[in-house]
């Protein structure tokens, strides 16, 4: 369907622009939509290798972190972003998913 398409889109636009960090974005966005948790977890990483100081995306990068059962990484991601500016009453539900 449609989040396979996009994904098709996505990594043939990646090969020939591999640190394009919207594009990784989008394509982490899709994976996670698709269960595809180590690949979005690797382009997560690439995105925040380009921009480290995007909070946003270490927050998506947590919530795949608390899926692959990563807790650990996962707050220290969280953190980060609060530490960039995310508010942190955002975050709640994924502070709450690590006491779990």
């Amino acid at each position: 369907g449609q989040p396979n398409e996009a994904l098709n889109r996505l990594n043939l636009f990646l090969a020939a622009h591999p640190q394009n960090y919207d594009a990784l974005m989008a394509r982490a966005g899709v994976e996670e939509r698709l269960s595809m948790d180590e690949p979005a977890r690797s382009d997560y990483d690439e995105a925040i290798r380009l921009r480290p100081k995007e909070a946003s995306a270490y927050v998506s990068r947590a919530r795949v972190l608390l899926r692959l059962g990563m807790k650990a990484a996962a707050r220290k991601d969280l953190d980060a972003a609060v530490q960039l500016g995310f508010p942190r009453p955002a975050l709640n539900d994924l502070y709450k998913e690590l006491k779990h």
